[in-house]
């Protein structure tokens, strides 16, 4: 089984840029961490998708929150992570399974939003990942 969360995360922490702009704040499930102040980050989280039970390989629907102290920082955040992303491709290679993110497209967004409790700006957008796993020999 293709482990998306992990193949997403896995490469947006090896984009240099990425990491830079949100300084290593990228978190996948469950989302942001307990006593997070806001800040520039990137949350992401699965939103359905399909694979096939004889070939190893399906798409994901992925969902990104692109957090900002302003909304012109999520907006910011949002674009490395739109470059970090779209239309990339990707191996990873975890333990003894290797994955490869065929590609990333955005399916919608990005839209400006707000987190009602808290006030806080974040850019909210939806890639499907056409992902693949390299079988063991």
């Amino acid at each position: 089984m293709i482990d998306v969360m992990r193949l997403v995360y896995e490469v947006l922490t090896a984009d240099a840029t990425l990491t830079a702009q949100t300084g290593g704040k990228i978190y996948g499930p469950p989302g942001l961490p307990v006593g997070f102040q806001i800040s520039p980050a990137v949350v992401f989280y699965g939103n359905g998708g399909d694979s096939s039970a004889y070939i190893p390989e399906g798409t994901a629907l992925v969902v990104f929150r692109c957090y900002g102290k302003t909304a012109a920082e999520a907006r910011k955040v949002y674009g490395v992570l739109h470059d970090a992303l779209n239309r990339k491709r990707a191996s990873v290679t975890v333990g003894a399974e290797t994955w490869i993110l065929d590609y990333a497209l955005l399916t919608s967004g990005p839209y400006d939003m707000v987190e009602p409790d808290l006030g806080w700006s974040f850019v909210h957008a939806m890639f499907t990942l056409r992902v693949t796993e390299v079988p063991v020999i």
